[in-house]
């Protein structure tokens, strides 16, 4: 299901030769992924609770602001950059792929998925620094510390929100719970409950197989 909220931003733009510009809010609602379609095509996928900004139309570059978690797909347009600005004040810049960015204000991560991004991001003496990741990686910022890291991570694990995984990791976490404690609870004292116990070990392996 898609929920999009909507606000409306005006502000003079007289640089671009624009006397106003339309800016849009999405947020996403507490138990569902938000799906935004940008005006150049590109495809937003909001986490609960997060927000976007973004301009009813792209001038001389594509930038969206961005307050939480998203998944991007973005798609490549005569060369012109797409900037995502998140609420840290890092930025990821990019001109077509798909990738994941996770912001507040103390910092923000970015996990590659395909094609290539550039993290720019502000060290503690305020100085730009600019990275460049390949897909399967991830890079984490620290904003107050200004320092970053990127590390090889798992794509499945870290985007799997998009498309409700999430759940099912913690309903496979909460079967092999139950099923371990009724095991070692109960072992001695009714083996009716032992076997109940492997079967909810059995249903946490299924929920992380399927």
């Amino acid at each position: 299901p898609v929920l999009i909220l909507t606000t409306i931003y005006w502000f003079s733009d007289n640089s671009e030769g624009n006397d106003a510009i339309v800016w849009m809010e999405a947020r996403g609602n507490e138990s569902e992924v938000c799906t935004v379609l940008l005006p150049d095509s590109s495809t937003v996928y909001l986490n609960s609770q997060a927000t976007l900004k973004y301009p009813t139309h792209f001038t001389k570059e594509r930038r969206v602001y961005l307050d939480g978690e998203a998944y991007f797909v973005v798609r490549k347009q005569n060369g012109k950059r797409f900037i995502v600005h998140t609420v840290s004040e890092a930025e990821v810049e990019v001109l077509g792929t798909e990738f994941n960015v996770k912001t507040n204000r103390q910092g923000a991560s970015t996990t590659l998925v395909s094609g290539a991004v550039k993290f720019i991001s502000r060290t503690a003496d305020k100085k730009e620094r600019a990275v460049l990741i390949q897909p399967g990686q991830k890079i984490s910022y620290d904003a107050k510390t200004g320092k970053s890291k990127v590390e090889e991570v798992d794509i499945e694990r870290e985007i799997g929100w998009k498309d409700g995984k999430m759940m099912e990791y913690v309903y496979a976490g909460m079967w092999f719970l139950i099923g371990l404690l009724l095991i070692w609870k109960l072992r001695k004292e009714n083996q009716v409950f032992v076997f109940a116990g492997g079967i909810f070990l059995f249903m946490g392996a299924w929920w992380l197989a399927d």
